[in-house]
């Protein structure tokens, strides 16, 4: 049985081998087919390259004449389109030149504009300081002197009412007053508000002080 068995695998096994033998004859007949083929077509197209580079040089060489003339007419169409370009960038320069001249014009303008305008500022500058100076001493005045009159007036006048009646109806009835009072309107619609209110209030107290005592 043994001996059955191991004589059919050695048949099986050498019929296999020879069919791997065959396929491979098969398969190298063909890859040297295919090679061949392959060295003919590169061969028969190194044939056409060289024919068409024959051609090619032969166009070439009958073409020789006319091929200066063109090449010269296309040089001087290339000439005349980079002229044109030249113009069109000369022409913008210019309109920037102009541009820059305008605005140059226009800083110059401004700048002097300035100039004196800074000129004029330490002018103004010392007007108004010095309006602000009389402001505040206009000020400081009118605070001493209200603040003097108060205490005059607190330390020195003792009235009730009814005196206080009687003294002002003196007072405004009397001609020097209302001529006062004249004065005193004058003063308010020519010259100065604060320095009428000054005068009116001192003026006012001296004889609010004169009828009492």
């Amino acid at each position: 049985m043994q001996a059955w068995v191991s004589s059919g695998g050695s048949e099986m096994f050498s019929h296999t081998l020879n069919r791997h033998h065959e396929i491979h004859h098969d398969l190298t007949q063909e890859f040297n087919r295919l090679r061949s083929s392959l060295k003919a077509k590169r061969e028969h197209a190194s044939l056409l390259e060289d024919f068409r580079e024959f051609d090619r040089a032969r166009l070439d060489i009958e073409e020789g004449c006319g091929s200066h003339e063109q090449s010269l007419l296309k040089e001087r169409a290339t000439i005349m389109r980079n002229t044109g370009q030249m113009d069109g960038v000369i022409s913008q320069a210019q309109d920037t030149l102009g541009s820059l001249v305008f605005q140059r014009s226009t800083f110059r303008g401004v700048n002097s504009k300035l100039s004196n305008v800074s000129s004029r500022l330490p002018t103004v500058n010392s007007i108004i300081s010095a309006i602000n100076k009389k402001k505040s001493m206009d000020t400081i005045i009118l605070s001493l002197l209200a603040c003097l009159h108060v205490v005059r007036l607190s330390e020195n006048t003792r009235l009730d009412s009814r005196e206080w009646n009687m003294v002002s109806s003196e007072l405004f009835e009397s001609p020097i007053t209302l001529h006062f009072m004249w004065f005193m309107m004058q003063i308010i619609a020519r010259l100065n508000w604060k320095l009428a209110a000054v005068v009116g209030l001192h003026h006012f107290t001296a004889g609010l002080l004169h009828s009492t005592y």
